[in-house]
């Protein structure tokens, strides 16, 4: 898959539907045109890596720091808590000893917090999710924003992998 159409995906899961008024806020941030926006989703025009960064900046500022990870193609990883708060990491395993206080202790700290924090961990990867989970400590709230949060990133539901991850 090419940057561009990778590019229109993250886009497309960010603005869908897309209206007039998010397409022209999104230009204006960047200072492009509407139609040369066009032409990078199309990829008729190269992306500038200012650019890329520029978007970057605009949708972390948004509280979304997962762009430029899926338009590069790039693993990215995420916990979403009981509550319904998703926490992007580079590092689900020390993410998960510092939120259980188990810095420098041995065993599976990632089991630990599906566990006794019921929380969920993603690994988004080239359009497919892995979401790992234990049973019994899944919420109601970690569950519903895992599906709101898929369904914005992922074009088809049949690309994810559920897992039972005790």
């Amino acid at each position: 898959m090419t940057v561009a159409r990778k590019l229109d995906a993250a886009l497309s899961a960010r603005h869908n539907p897309v209206t007039r008024g998010q397409y022209r806020n999104l230009c204006r941030v960047l200072g492009i045109s509407d139609d040369t926006l066009r032409r990078y989703r199309h990829g008729e025009t190269r992306i500038p890596v200012e650019v890329l960064l520029a978007m970057n900046e605009f949708f972390r500022e948004m509280g979304d720091s997962g762009f430029t990870s899926e338009v590069l193609g790039l693993v990215s990883q995420w916990w979403i808590t009981a509550k319904g708060e998703i926490i992007p990491t580079s590092d689900l395993d020390l993410c998960a000893r510092t939120h259980n206080g188990l810095l420098g202790v041995d065993g599976d700290a990632m089991a630990a917090t599906r566990r006794n924090l019921g929380w969920v961990s993603v690994i988004l990867s080239e359009g497919t999710a892995t979401v790992e989970y234990h049973e019994r400590g899944l919420s109601a709230k970690s569950v519903r924003a895992l599906n709101l949060w898929l369904w914005a990133r992922l074009p088809c539901a049949g690309s994810s992998i559920f897992r039972n991850g005790r």
